[in-house]
């Protein structure tokens, strides 16, 4: 059974590996990359873990989702999500769904936040389809935002107000 949770913090060994993973398999999905994020101290994974919700199956983490709500006073109204990833083999099972639908649901507990915003790059044309199915609209392009093998790719913003 799925479950859609946090991680304690003595399991950041297996956020690692599943963001490391994220960061090989799907270059194109994050501003990080595998080479900068692999070099990381413990004690960033360690405070790391605390932002994200994971999609485990039978205790194992197969996906996971960043948020953060802003902290600074005239931006405390805006949360982010950030650092979506399922595993390759349990992909079309709506995991990404849960995670989406897990991470507004956290956010929803804080009654100052009436923004969420996302950057997805334009390429990842079934992510950009997954956050519209949970009313998260376009609302800009970043051009060549992020550089990848020598070729740049265009960003784009969605938005969804609660």
């Amino acid at each position: 059974m799925l479950q859609i949770t946090n991680l304690p913090l003595e399991r950041w060994k297996e956020f690692k590996a599943l963001r490391l993973e994220a960061l090989k398999k799907e270059p194109l999905a994050f501003g990080g990359s595998y080479k900068e994020e692999s070099d990381f101290s413990d004690k960033v994974w360690k405070e790391r873990i605390h932002n994200s919700l994971f999609a485990i199956l039978d205790d194992e983490p197969v996906g996971m989702i960043g948020f953060l709500i802003n902290q600074k006073t005239k931006l405390a109204h805006v949360a982010e999500i950030f650092g979506v990833y399922v595993k390759e083999d349990f992909r079309n099972n709506n995991i990404g769904g849960n995670l989406v639908e897990g991470a507004i649901k956290s956010i929803r507990e804080n009654k100052s936040v009436i923004k969420i915003k996302l950057t997805v790059t334009s390429v990842q044309s079934s992510a950009i389809k997954l956050y519209s199915s949970f009313g998260f609209e376009i609302v800009g392009r970043l051009k060549k935002e992020l550089k990848y093998e020598e070729k740049y790719y265009d960003a784009i913003i969605m938005e969804k107000i609660l």
